[in-house]
């Protein structure tokens, strides 16, 4: 009878360690961007489900026990989504996400975080980098004419006396 019990122990044994081994996929790798560099805090979920996470300061991600034959979906700011089908389990895995250029426009960085366009109550101005490449003594001189609703103001005129102030749409 013991010969009996220990049999079937091992056998049941079995069955629940292959069970538990067809329980998911793993997945991960690294999330490029097109010029290269490793993408920090891109969204990887798998589709359908609750299951995701975000990449870390490498740039690196890993999914466990995700369903087979299911979608993951990358997802960054400024980049077109990609949806990847995963069959198999897959270690070191590179994603690399193109940049959109229309959805760039859409989000505007703020003081707290970042905020759709639309949704910012407030002016908004931005200045193209290309024309800061002009020499300057200050920041403040270097916006000045070039950022509506900005004044800069220098309150001396001593040589090397470069201390400016910003005027945001009148006196700050």
């Amino acid at each position: 009878m013991k010969k009996i019990i220990s049999i079937l122990f091992i056998v049941c044994s079995l069955f629940s360690s292959m069970a538990y081994a067809q329980g998911g996929l793993t997945y991960s790798g690294t999330v490029i961007g097109e010029d290269g560099l490793e993408l920090i805090g891109v969204s990887v979920a798998v589709k359908g489900t609750s299951i995701g996470v975000i990449t870390d300061l490498d740039g690196k991600f890993r999914l466990n026990n995700i369903p087979p034959k299911s979608t993951v979906v990358f997802s960054y700011v400024g980049f077109e989504n990609k949806e990847v089908k995963v069959t198999e389990s897959k270690e070191r895995e590179t994603i690399v996400l193109k940049q959109s250029i229309s959805s760039l426009d859409e989000v505007v960085v703020v003081g707290r975080g970042s905020q759709r366009k639309v949704s910012v109550v407030g002016a908004i101005t931005s200045v193209d980098p290309a024309q800061l490449q002009v020499p300057a003594t200050s920041v403040s001189n270097m916006l000045q004419g070039r950022v509506p609703g900005i004044i800069g103001v220098t309150r001396s005129g001593e040589p090397g006396n470069n201390f400016s102030e910003f005027w945001v749409r009148g006196i700050s």
